[in-house]
């Protein structure tokens, strides 16, 4: 049986720019992208066309790009990448009425419209008007997209933004089925959106209004940050009408604005008539001064199946870990929320209101702040709600009562008994659960559970599950046009476009000879949708092929896509082959030898280099720190022309084509130096010098030259002066003998005076004293790369207090929980911020405590705004205990007075002490002169070796190609649990940290596009009872 592929004509290649922009003239045509573009780059333009500086100007900066396709003319054909990357796309429109993305607008009504296998990367969209704005599309009506992933910054200002697509309208179509209705369309599959999106009313990090019936958005996810103020999702705005399943958000979405509303970690405004199975949000949910705002959804009205969330929740009123408020008689099955919830008013660890709901197998462990109407699963419910078999933990959230489910200890949440035992309080039917060692995915159950992983978890958490296509569904495949052609070789390209469900299907290519017989390629295994390719060698240069791709299934069953066709080049005209390379001109230089190892001197800087070698290669020059590249023609022939500079470059060079075959490497020395001359070039002429004893004693003394001093013995001199001016101080060599002494003497004295004023140990003091010394030579003293929370009376840090982090505006931009240590960490962009905390029984900002150290913390906050400069926040919080007594108050203002008092004098004694060991020591240099300068010197040496132990490092993400990762997301799994405990994103740089109480973690990329390639240091262990800094460097491959 053969499949024929989905274009509806021949495909027009698109190779440049011009080529894509070309694409608007023929808006119904089928197009394949035949290589990587770069707005950016001048090889992604067609040169021969004498306004392509023009047209590379007008897309990369100004208005930028001018999207494909507007109503009523809109995009009608199929667009494939081929797995391909379009990179650096600026768009800024900011006033237009017109749809926003590299396609505006796309019509699917009459003609079947397909984009699919496409990557954006770094893509700066801004639009706004009256219309929609999305990465990759503006408007998608009735258009099915699939495998295609952006990344970058969208940006609008009216109705729908989302990363991906704007406004995703979804539905039946006019194109008539087998059976005599009409097709559906508008599904979107495995794609994602990584960056940022901001705008006003429904904006999602992948789609900003999924409107329509009757289709679905499945293995799909979002990371990175969403803002805005109505509707607002980590994956989707607003959704009607569709299914959602297995999708994900990992992006901190924030909601703003004194009317904000329908704020969701997945989903903001779930308008209803949805299903969302298998899907979970990652990210916090930052909006405090927004209503209806969950962990998963903000505003529910559909049913909610196998879900969940982690992230920490903070809103106003109707607030919950899973969901905000809930409506209608929608079902929420097996599904949990983990992460901390604040609130005014409605604020639940599960959902903050519910009515009607029913709501079966579900659990919250989060904890819990609010002021009205607060509990530990709900915040406030209505007697026409149905909760069944579900629970809170009471410990964690802090909530010993809910309207509604049954209260559990950490204890009994942890026991599997009290999912499956009916006699369990609160358990009328028994879960579907399984112990982990029993659990064999796919099967029946939903959820399983061991020590490893805690609390219960659902079916698709297991590492090893993978989902199963439909039953009785055929692998299918298309074949894709040809790429990477020579005169002797191509690049075969397919995609299997459906996996099925006969087992791993094996794909292939069937290739010859127009009019020949077929031969295949060897098949390999593929178990998930995609493209791969084949590289066919040995051909006959100027002749035509034709291929097309195939899948085995069934043992003895075969699938085939549409035949393809190309023509290979015309044999080489240099008469080279691929493993000769030779340089024929350097300069003016000709007849240059064809050796394996060449060297010139040379005395321009500018350096032209001219060659042959096999047709349509890359040409490569490089030094152990340079690399210089050109491109041999259609004939074989190259030049190069480098800038250097005066010195000797050592150049290894060759050629490669395409496919990667590599030419036998040659050597090149360049010596550069305009001074050298072929001819006559002069010796060096040395002049002897007579030696001293040699001169004429009766020489009179005016008459010999003056010795020219060097800088050596200037410097000599000058240290000798030092030395003089020292010894001729009239202290006394016995004097400052005694100030040096008496100075170490009372060092212990004032330390223990410290420690009387102060609670902390000696070692830490003597630490802090000494990184003060030394931070005067500008020597070892670092900051703290995290912050910290502590009682200002006790000095005892403090764990679980909440820190808001607001702008200069006001805004709050970030919430962190300190860990039991009392430690917070939040990095942010460089501006002007101030902080807030928050803990029951406490006062912020402290009263007692002023300057910027109180022993043992330094670099005190009490308020006030703070500039954040290219480092985390790092100050130290003191809190005021609210039942404090007033001798408890006097005590501590007086320790901390008295403490800063002591430091200053402890500093001041150390100076005066090392001073005087050294002037000691030069008047006098006998041994015991020399042991107390010694003993100084070891003292400020020890202070850098234990100051410098244990500092909070970063660790850096990198691929396998050595280059940094920035923006990947990380995740800290318990093992003891098996629950996300903590997460991060690499920076610029591909830097991330975690400091978490000591236990046993792992670590997991829950970046879509890469994982983190697991070896023992990716299992960390570190004591209970002691803070750990997890930071080593990783690696990671791509997905």
């Amino acid at each position: 049986m053969v499949k024929e592929s989905i274009y509806a004509q021949s495909p027009i290649a698109i190779y440049t720019l011009q080529d894509l922009d070309n694409v608007r003239n023929n808006l119904s045509s089928s197009y394949v992208l035949m290589n990587n573009l770069d707005f950016n780059s001048d090889s992604s333009y067609d040169q021969t066309d004498p306004n392509w500086a023009t047209k590379k100007a007008s897309w990369t900066t100004g208005e930028g790009w001018d999207p494909i396709g507007q109503y009523p003319n809109r995009f009608t054909g199929t667009f494939d990448g081929q797995e391909n990357t379009i990179s650096n796309l600026y768009i800024n429109r900011p006033t237009e009425d017109k749809s926003i993305g590299l396609f505006g607008g796309t019509n699917g009504n009459f003609n079947p419209v397909f984009i699919m296998n496409l990557n954006l990367v770094n893509i700066d969209v801004t639009g706004g008007g009256d219309e929609y704005v999305g990465g990759l599309i503006g408007h998608n009506y009735l258009g099915t997209v699939s495998n295609c992933h952006v990344t970058g910054a969208v940006v609008g200002s009216a109705f729908s933004v989302g990363g991906f697509i704007g406004y995703n309208e979804a539905g039946e179509t006019g194109i008539e089925d087998t059976e005599g209705g009409y097709i559906m369309a508008g599904y979107i599959e495995n794609t994602s959106f990584s960056g940022s999106v901001s705008g006003i009313n429904y904006v999602g990090g992948l789609i900003g209004f999924q409107g329509g019936y009757e289709t679905s958005v499945i293995r799909s996810s979002s990371s990175g940050t969403v803002t805005g103020e109505y509707a607002v999702g980590g994956l989707m705005g607003s959704a009607a009408y569709i299914l959602i399943e297995d999708c994900h958000s990992t992006s901190l979405v924030n909601g703003i604005g004194d009317s904000c509303s329908m704020v969701g970690g997945l989903i903001g405004q779930d308008y209803g008539y949805n299903t969302i199975r298998n899907s979970y949000a990652l990210g916090d949910v930052v909006a405090p001064t927004c209503e209806e705002v969950g962990g998963l959804i903000g505003n529910n009205d559909s049913d909610v199946e196998n879900s969940y969330a982690t992230g920490d929740v903070s809103g106003l009123t109707n607030v919950g870990g899973l969901i905000g408020l809930g409506w209608s008689s929608v079902r929420i099955n097996n599904s949990y929320s983990t992460g901390s919830v604040i609130g005014s008013s409605n604020v639940g660890g599960f959902i903050g209101r519910g009515n009607k709901v029913k709501i079966s197998n579900s659990y919250s462990t989060g904890s819990i702040i609010g002021s009205t109407y607060i509990g530990g699963f709900i915040g406030l419910g209505s007697d026409l709600m149905v909760l069944t078999n579900s629970f809170w933990n009471t410990e964690s959230s802090g909530m010993a009562t809910s309207p509604a489910a049954t209260g559990k200890t950490t204890s009994e949440m942890l026991n599997i008994s009290n999912y499956n035992n009916t006699s369990t309080e609160g358990l009328d039917t028994a879960w579907d659960i399984a112990e982990y060692s029993l659990f064999t995915p796919p099967n029946s159950n939903i959820w399983f559970m061991e020590d490893t992983y805690g609390y219960p978890h659902l079916f698709y958490e297991y590492d090893e599950y993978i989902p199963l296509a439909t039953e009785g569904t055929e692998p299918t495949v298309s074949t894709a046009t040809a790429s990477e052609i020579t005169s002797i070789a191509g690049k075969l390209n397919a995609n299997l476009t459906e996996v099925g469900t006969y087992g791993t299907p094996l794909v292939y290519f069937q290739h010859r000879e127009i009019g020949g017989d077929w031969n295949g390629t060897a098949p390999i295994s593929k178990d998930v949708v995609g493209t791969y390719s084949y590289n066919l060698t040995n051909l006959t240069p100027s002749t035509t092929y034709e291929f097309r791709a195939a899948v085995n299934f069934d043992d003895s069953s075969t699938n085939y896509g549409s035949i393809f066709s190309f023509t290979t080049q015309a044999t080489n005209t240099a008469g080279m082959t691929l493993s000769e390379i030779r340089i024929t001109n350097i300069g003016l230089i000709g007849d240059i030898p064809n050796l394996n190892f060449l060297l010139y001197h040379f005395t321009s800087t500018t350096v032209r280099i001219k060659g042959l070698t096999f047709l349509n290669s890359n040409i490569i020059f490089k030094t152990d720190d340079e690399e210089y590249t050109t491109r041999s023609n259609e004939d074989g022939y190259f030049e190069l022309v480098m800038q250097l500079t005066e010195r000797t470059y050592e150049f290894d060079y060759y050629t490669y084509d395409n496919l990667g075959n590599k030419s036998k490497v040659k050597g090149l020395t360049l010596i550069i130096d305009p001074d050298y001359l072929e001819d006559g070039e002069e010796e060096e002429v040395i002049e002897d010098i007579p030696p001293v004893e040699d001169q004429d004693d009766d020489v009179p003394v005016e008459d010999i030259p003056p010795v020219t001093q060097t800088p050596e013995e200037t410097d000599k001199v000058f240290g000798e002066r030092i030395f003089d001016f020292i010894k001729g101080l009239s202290i006394t060599e016995k004097q400052s003998k005694d100030i040096a002494t008496r100075s170490l003497i009372s060092l212990p004295l004032l330390t223990i005076l410290s420690l009387a004023f102060g609670n902390t140990h000696i070692w830490a003091l003597l630490i802090r004293v000494f990184s003060y010394i030394l931070a005067l030579f500008k020597i070892g003293k670092k900051k703290r790369n995290c912050g910290l929370v502590y009682n200002s009376v006790t000095k005892e840090p403090l764990g679980n207090a909440i820190v808001r982090i607001f702008s200069k505006d006001g805004r709050l931009v970030a919430t962190e929980v300190t860990n039991p240590y009392g430690i917070f960490e939040s990095s942010l962009p460089s501006d002007t911020y101030k902080l807030n905390v928050n803990m029951n029984g406490y006062v912020f900002p402290s009263s007692l405590i002023s300057g910027s150290q109180d022993l043992p913390y330094k670099n005190i906050y009490i308020g006030g705004d703070f500039n954040l400069i290219n480092h985390p926040i790092n100050y130290s919080v003191p809190v005021d205990p609210i039942n404090k007594s007033v001798l408890q108050g006097i005590k501590t203002v007086v320790q901390n007075r008295l403490v800063n008092i002591s430091i200053f004098l402890i500093n001041i004694v150390i100076v005066i002490g090392l001073l005087f060991s050294i002037i000691s020591y030069i008047k006098v240099s006998n041994t015991f002169n020399l042991s107390m300068l010694i003993l100084y010197i070891l003292t400020l040496l020890i202070a850098v070796i234990v100051s410098s132990r244990g500092k909070y490092r970063f660790g850096t993400v990198r691929d396998i190609n050595e280059e940094r990762l920035k923006g990947l997301e990380l995740s800290l799994l318990e093992s003891e649990f098996g629950t996300n405990f903590a997460k991060r994103i690499t920076d610029a740089k591909g830097k991330y940290r975690f400091i978490v109480p000591g236990g046993e973690y792992k670590l997991v990329s829950i970046d879509p596009n890469y994982n983190i390639l697991l070896d023992s240091e990716s299992v960390f262990k570190g004591e209970k009872d002691k803070v750990m800094v997890i930071s080593n460097n990783l690696k990671a491959r791509k997905r």
